[in-house]
């Protein structure tokens, strides 16, 4: 039987209820798992010859270790070359080798297989480990093995939170809403049992208590050095497009099929609008001047109620396992849409959604203390009573009438906003509230969160994985169970929603582009995405979109491009 490399993620779910194939796959690449491995022969040893042309890529690291101990071979010695097939040859395995040149010098180390051309960097700060760690061309495997944490791992209050948020998803069957719930807390313990395999240690900075995680020594095994690739990725223009393209200029920003797009020298479209995302933390004060502004005027147009119904109504909860699946893909058309009408108000063809990377600041102080919170940004920062801050409250907010635990945000973007739908199913209050504190979930740290959900072999897997996290994002510690954020029907009213939304869709395309480089799936396809979405009738596969290697974005929608997607990287 053949089996192809990077088939499935070994550092997720316990080995005992693993599938035979899974099994055999992570025997037989990773060595891992010993206590389920069948590694010997009848004899009590290793067949060395069997598998000898290819020992370095097939043989699991035990294997090599008694062969060359007992037999002279699998042998590798520190700073040896290691053989690779000619470029472009395929081994048993089904690997499709990148271009690389012969007699290359690899890093080499106990834990991985070395591959021609790849080097080792190790983080020596917060701000380069957290780029590691949102590297898509870090290997994740080396990235996991390399982290130690900092905190506990919790998994009560992220299951609290996704019975929070499914009991406030109207028209679902109760057995169908206990079925999501269960699903919701699987996704909670699988995240969960990849960080309790890290080391917990102590933090040695207030920085590091943060995060999460130990800073020093994360190691990103890759290709390029990833500071580079940074650099690389903040130089490229606002468009993507063809030769001749910015002769004319660019399109201006009217909801068209050349919305924003660039112009060749006679006035025709001549690419794709490039969209590049940046972490909320990385906006200028300006930049957050005019988020705030386009956000405000859509609310007062009542052009942001539009979505706010297309949200739950778009989504029937009939049939929850196919809205599941859905999800990713659905969403990335969501956000595109109401970021293209944002432009579109705004008269700005470079104002783009952020994403808040939730994952850089998961400990209650970090959560806290966030510069998200002020008030000419996102606003409502909580305000502590006492030294636990269990149930803070929020600064310059007042009382809801209906009930006093939430809060009426009095600053920031959506500060004395009317909630004209939806208000019913939440408490009544006709603001845009929050309750902090409970559930006390909070996003897992970037140290698993990235790179855990980055593996996920396929993207049904993703898709179920993600579940847990998109409920601590709705009604965990940051916003509360009694909020705007934790009710489908009135979510989108906070412009925290859209943040956390593109904070989804930059862990989607950051799966995709993982599995681009590694060449071991097609990120831009599944089995079953030939449906179509609900309320927007296009196959799913449209809006997985498709890769431009070149510039580092997914193209959408696949069949006609009309914008290429990218995310920058959040700093510590």
């Amino acid at each position: 039987r053949t089996l192809a490399m990077g088939s499935f993620n070994c550092y997720v779910e316990a080995p005992s209820v693993w599938s035979d194939l899974k099994m055999e796959w992570c025997c037989k690449y990773k060595g891992c798992c010993d206590s389920g491995c069948p590694q010997t022969t009848v004899e009590g040893t290793f067949d060395c010859e069997a598998g000898i042309a290819n020992w370095e890529t097939e043989w699991f690291e035990a294997k090599k270790a008694w062969c060359c101990e007992r037999r002279g071979q699998g042998c590798q010695e520190p700073g040896q070359t290691t053989r690779q097939p000619q470029s472009g040859a395929s081994t048993t395995t089904g690997m499709h080798l990148p271009e690389a040149p012969v007699s290359t010098t690899v890093v080499l180390d106990t834990d991985l297989t070395p591959r021609v051309g790849w080097e080792e960097h190790e983080s020596t700060t917060c701000k380069e480990a957290l780029l590691f760690m949102q590297d898509d061309e870090c290997d994740a495997e080396v990235l996991l093995k390399s982290i130690q944490r900092t905190c506990p791992v919790k998994t009560a209050a992220a299951k609290e939170a996704c019975t929070e948020w499914f009991g406030n998803v109207a028209g679902m069957s109760e057995a169908d809403r206990q079925s999501e719930v269960q699903r919701c807390m699987a996704s909670v313990e699988k995240t969960a049992q990849a960080a309790s395999r890290m080391a917990e240690v102590q933090p040695t900075s207030a920085e590091e208590a943060a995060l999460c995680f130990k800073c020093i020594g994360v190691k990103c095994y890759s290709k390029n050095k990833p500071t580079e690739r940074l650099l690389f990725m903040l130089s490229l223009p606002s468009t993507t497009a063809g030769p001749g393209a910015g002769a004319g200029g660019k399109w201006s920003p009217d909801g068209s099929g050349r919305h924003c797009r660039p112009r060749a020298g006679d006035g025709e479209v001549n690419g794709v609008q490039k969209r590049s995302r940046k972490e909320a933390h990385s906006l200028t004060d300006a930049e957050w001047w005019k988020l705030t502004s386009a956000m405000s005027k859509m609310q007062s147009e009542g052009k942001l109620e539009k979505y706010v119904r297309l949200f739950s109504e778009g989504m029937p909860p009939q049939d929850p396992t196919f809205m599941n699946f859905q999800n990713l893909p659905w969403y990335r058309h969501f956000i595109f849409d109401f970021e293209t009408e944002l432009q579109v108000v705004a008269k700005d063809c470079d104002l783009t959604l952020p994403y808040w990377s939730a994952c850089s600041e998961a400990s209650t102080p970090g959560l806290y203390s966030s510069a998200v919170w002020n008030k000419n940004k996102l606003g409502g920062a909580p305000s502590c009573q006492d030294a636990l801050c269990a149930t803070p409250g929020v600064a310059s907010a007042t009382q809801c009438d209906g009930d006093a635990e939430r809060w009426c945000l009095g600053d920031g973007i959506a500060a004395h906003w009317k909630v004209t739908s939806g208000a019913e199913a939440s408490g009544g209050c006709s603001c845009v509230h929050r309750s902090p504190g409970t559930p006390a979930a909070r996003a897992g740290s970037c140290a698993t969160v990235g790179p855990v959900l980055r593996m996920m072999e396929d993207f049904k897997s993703l898709a179920e994985a993600v579940d847990g996290l998109r409920a601590t994002l709705h009604c965990g510690q940051a916003v509360g169970a009694k909020s705007t954020m934790c009710t489908e029907a009135t979510a989108p009213w906070d412009p925290l929603f859209w943040l956390d939304y593109a904070f989804l869709d930059r862990i989607f395309f950051s799966w995709q582009r993982h599995h681009h480089i590694a060449n071991d799936i097609d990120s831009t396809d599944c089995y079953g995405c030939e449906m179509h979405m609900t309320h927007y009738h296009e196959p799913l596969s449209e809006w997985f979109g498709k890769h431009d290697a070149e510039n580092g974005c997914i193209m959408v929608p696949k069949s006609d491009p009309q914008a290429c997607i990218s995310y920058e990287n959040a700093e510590a």
